[in-house]
């Protein structure tokens, strides 16, 4: 299925972009990927730019425990696609939210989760 093959394709993404400057986030949203530690996997369509106001917003809420908000909206704001397609991965303590370009041969970033809300 599309799922299946999307996330096929983001393993190899993240297996390759280990010198990403969210060096940490990308070794464990690959090392639950590919051992399959993942309780939910879901890849989305290609989204507009819409992305950076959403997601600048969500950023600042107070309760959300986060990292790599700050990534994510700076390669928003860099990037020059018309789209930005977003791969969400729930494990049992952390919900990573993949940003990638809309074929999935680029890395733009990646916010992680504490807990069971989700960016």
């Amino acid at each position: 299925n599309n799922d299946e093959l999307q996330r096929i394709q983001l393993i190899r993404l993240l297996e390759h972009s280990t010198a990403h400057r969210q060096k940490a986030l990308t070794e464990s949203c690959h090392k639950a990927l590919f051992r399959r530690q993942e309780r939910n996997y879901c890849s989305g369509t290609p989204l507009s730019k819409d992305l950076l106001v959403i997601y600048t917003r969500r950023s600042k809420y107070k309760w959300l425990i986060a990292e790599g908000f700050d990534v994510v909206i700076a390669a928003l704001q860099k990037t020059n696609e018309e789209c930005t397609r977003i791969h969400g991965l729930d494990t049992l303590d952390v919900h990573y939210t993949v940003f990638t370009t809309p074929d999935n041969t680029k890395l733009l970033g990646i916010i992680a989760v504490k807990g069971s809300r989700k960016p």
